[in-house]
C-alpha cells in the first residue's frame, strides 16, 4: 500500500471510529509517543501525549460537547494528511449547538498518527457554546 493510500485508509478508519465510539479502533490507530496540539485558550488547550494523554483528552472534550462529524475531506501528503471536518458540537450544558469546521494536521510514523496538530475555525465561538468566559484570557 503506498503511503498516500495508508494515509487515506487511517483517516477513514479514525473518523469511523470516533464517530462510533470505538475508543480502543482509534488508540489502535495512534502511536504510543502522539502528541496532539490543541488551542491554549480552550480548557482542554495544551498538548496532550502518549495513548492515555488522547483517551483523556477525548474524555475531557466530551465533558463540554458531543462531536459530530457529518462531512470531511482527507487530503493526503507525503508524511501523513490532513482532515479537514465540517463538525457539530452539541453543549452539554445548554444544549446549545455550533456547526463550524476544524482542520487537523496528522504526521504518521511507522503506519500510525504520531501527531496531530488541531485548528478550529473559530475558538471564541467553541468558548461560548461551551460556558467558558473568552475575557477570561486562559
Amino acid at each position: 500500500m503506498s503511503k498516500v493510500s495508508e494515509s487515506r485508509a487511517i483517516g477513514d478508519g479514525l473518523v469511523a471510529d470516533m464517530l462510533s465510539g470505538n475508543l480502543d479502533g482509534v488508540l489502535a490507530r495512534l502511536h504510543p509517543n502522539i502528541v496532539v496540539h490543541e488551542a491554549d485558550s480552550l480548557p482542554f488547550g495544551g498538548d496532550w501525549t502518549g495513548r492515555d494523554g488522547f483517551a483523556n483528552l477525548v474524555a475531557n472534550l466530551s465533558s463540554y460537547a458531543e462531536l459530530d462529524i457529518p462531512e470531511y475531506t482527507i487530503y493526503e501528503t507525503a508524511v501523513g494528511m490532513v482532515i479537514v471536518m465540517q463538525v457539530t458540537l452539541t453543549s452539554r450544558a445548554s444544549a446549545a449547538t455550533l456547526r463550524t469546521r476544524i482542520a487537523e494536521i496528522y504526521r504518521l510514523t511507522d503506519g500510525l498518527v504520531s501527531e496531530i496538530d488541531v485548528y478550529y475555525k473559530d475558538v471564541k465561538a467553541v468558548l461560548e457554546l461551551i460556558g467558558e468566559d473568552w475575557s477570561a484570557g486562559r
